[in-house]
């Protein structure tokens, strides 16, 4: 019987506001001076996955299955919005188990130094421990974003199993490193081997129990498929990303000079002392979802891009002076 383990993931980005370069002279730093606040409420309560949730919560009452739940470091701070559904989350993850990464959804794994990088994963790890009372084994960076240098340092941090593609993963022969385990698309024709990798927004949700029926494939702990593709020696090149990408990335994803400026001033920052507040908003900035938009098509992106420039700057100056 083919194998798989299964992982539901959900990410919700802070989002920019439109910003006057003026409002950082006369106004106090706060995170509503850069970040649409309310934007994200009403995207959120639109989302609807409170109904996902007791789907997937009827799913495993009803049947034994090992699941993985990844779920941002900025989305469970919106569940806030909603009690209902962090209640529910809460009585999946007694079920399921939690997977980790740089809690802001960021960038920072690509950063000269992996201080930043190293700050998000545990803020995230401390987070999910404090509100599901569970420690997280399971590492994914955000966009399958994955590079050599952070074998070590995941395995200090308690990684067994990092979800990335074999031949980008370096360090998978020595066994005191995190084994990885590649990612699988749901349209993917061959289940085997693999983690099939799930938005929690997808309306695929509700007939994936059906489909993993039609299939016949097995539901397994990833530690199984991980020992069980080392000893075989495969390499698996199967992926899915939020952003649909065919690839493991070991760079960012910089198509243009707009997201190459940003990238670099945001990276420039992660050595400059911060306090809590300048260091949550330093955080959001990182966010993968920023540069991307930056990538849309104009015109746009070329209004995102200025308006995220100016932030950036006027953020970049309150740490100089």
């Amino acid at each position: 019987m083919n194998k798989i383990s299964l992982c539901f993931y959900a990410h919700q980005p802070t989002r920019l506001r439109r910003f006057y370069p003026l409002e950082g002279y006369l106004s106090e730093l706060s995170r509503s001076l850069y970040f649409d606040i309310a934007q994200d409420y009403s995207v959120f309560m639109r989302m609807n996955y409170e109904k996902a949730l007791n789907h997937i919560l009827e799913w495993l009452e009803r049947d034994t299955v090992d699941l993985y739940v990844y779920v941002s470091g900025i989305f469970i701070e919106q569940c806030a919005w909603s009690p209902e559904l962090m209640e529910l989350l809460k009585r999946i993850m007694k079920i399921a188990e939690p997977v980790c990464s740089p809690y802001y959804y960021s960038l920072s794994c690509f950063y000269p130094l992996l201080t930043e990088f190293c700050h998000q994963v545990k803020l995230h790890i401390s987070k999910i421990e404090d509100i599901f009372g569970k420690t997280s084994s399971v590492f994914i960076n955000p966009h399958l974003t994955y590079t050599p240098e952070l074998n070590s340092v995941l395995r200090d941090m308690g990684v067994n199993y990092v979800i990335a593609r074999h031949d980008e993963f370096t360090g998978k022969q020595d066994s005191t490193l995190p084994k990885s385990v590649s990612p699988r698309m749901y349209e993917d024709r061959n289940w085997s081997g693999g983690v099939l990798w799930m938005d929690l927004a997808s309306p695929d949700i509700y007939s994936l129990p059906d489909e993993i029926e039609r299939r016949g494939v097995d539901i397994v702990p990833i530690w199984e498929l991980a020992e069980d593709s080392g000893d075989r020696g495969d390499n698996h090149t199967s992926s899915i990303s939020p952003s649909n990408s065919s690839k493991t990335l070991t760079q960012p994803p910089l198509k243009n000079h707009a997201q190459s400026l940003f990238y670099y001033e945001v990276s420039s920052l992660c050595t400059y002392p911060m306090s809590p507040l300048e260091r949550d908003i330093y955080g959001r900035l990182q966010q993968f979802d920023i540069l991307l938009e930056m990538g849309s098509p104009p015109p746009t992106s070329v209004i995102y891009t200025l308006n995220a420039l100016s932030i950036l700057s006027d953020f970049k100056r309150r740490m100089w002076r």
